[in-house]
């Protein structure tokens, strides 16, 4: 799991008011839009089940700055994701987008990174110049234009200045959250996945 994403559970989890103490000085990490992607797509379609196929491959280009490291599609009714290996696959809270995110680690240290802003970046990341097949869903909605969003690895540059690193790491996480919309942003596009049928208009003949 990445920083940012890190950053964004602890945001969600943190409840009541905490001592006052002095505030330490933050500033806003490197954005994870670093990244020059493309996305291909192929569909295909059982007329027996009526289910659309949708398979994807990510293409990072040799400019880009960053590794990537998770992909994002708007989906309506997106069922049987699938992932590559080394990533993981799953809808959001919003059940609206579906989520590829890198999580492997290199065996020799996966055992002894810690769940902070030390989190090296996935082995199984998308490399400048690399594609990565075997991202895919199926959905009963036909397809048309969905937006995507990918985002590179930007490590976070967490050094604790208190006796307490631990809330000190909750606090930045939040303030990114307040203070560093670019820090979250990936970089968007346009491809092909499911979109939902538009429901008939009373008169239309449909």
């Amino acid at each position: 799991m990445t920083p940012l994403v890190r950053a964004a559970i602890t945001m969600l989890a943190v409840t009541g008011a905490r001592p006052a103490r002095a505030q330490p000085t933050f500033t806003c990490p490197i954005g994870p839009d670093r990244v020059d992607a493309t996305v291909g797509v192929s569909v295909t379609h059982d007329p027996a089940s009526g289910i659309y196929a949708y398979a994807y491959t990510l293409k990072s280009a040799p400019s880009s700055a960053q590794e990537i490291e998770s992909f994002e599609l708007v989906a309506a009714d997106p069922v049987a994701i699938q992932a590559p290996p080394g990533w993981n696959g799953l809808m959001t809270y919003d059940q609206r987008t579906v989520l590829w995110m890198a999580f492997e680690l290199d065996p020799a240290i996966a055992d002894v990174v810690t769940n902070d802003a030390s989190v090296p970046p996935s082995i199984a990341n998308i490399k400048p110049g690399k594609s990565l097949a075997g991202f895919s869903l199926r959905s009963l909605s036909p397809p048309g234009p969905v937006t995507y969003t990918v985002k590179g690895y930007a490590p976070v540059p967490f050094e604790p200045t208190t006796d307490e690193p631990d809330e000190e790491w909750e606090e930045y996480s939040v303030w990114i959250l307040d203070n560093c919309t670019s820090s979250l942003t990936g970089r968007t596009g346009t491809t092909t996945g499911p979109v939902a049928r538009r429901a008939p208009r009373r008169g239309d003949g449909r």
